[in-house]
């Protein structure tokens, strides 16, 4: 534990659940949820509806933006995981780029010239 508090990191989460099978006129639900304190211990959520069996999370961009921009401190080291895909549904769902591809739009949220983090 000691060598995972040493540098600034965070951990998200982001799943969509569906209504039951063969029910289409209903929404599903997205969830994305963040860890915002140097231990990891306090999280802030995001729910929202979405278009009914839509696997993607929309918005997912944003969400990540805004989790690293109320992290409020420069980090490298994201754990990103990602509910209810299967191995199959992984390849078919678009992924977006990884969160640190997402993060090189948010001034600061990646320091430069630290290859030891």
């Amino acid at each position: 534990m000691f060598d995972l508090v040493q540098w600034p990191f965070i951990i998200m989460e982001a799943g969509v659940g569906h209504p039951a099978p063969g029910v289409l006129d209903q929404p599903s639900f997205a969830s994305f949820v963040w860890s915002y304190d140097q231990q990891a211990m306090c999280y802030e959520a995001f729910t929202a509806i979405q278009p009914p069996r839509l696997e993607t999370i929309e918005n997912l961009r944003g969400l990540v933006k805004r989790a690293l921009t109320e992290f409020g401190q420069p980090t490298r080291r994201i754990a990103f995981f990602r509910d209810g895909l299967s191995e199959v549904g992984w390849k078919v769902v678009v992924i977006p780029p990884s969160p640190v591809e997402l993060t090189k739009s948010i001034p600061n949220s990646i320091p430069s010239g630290d290859e030891n983090i």
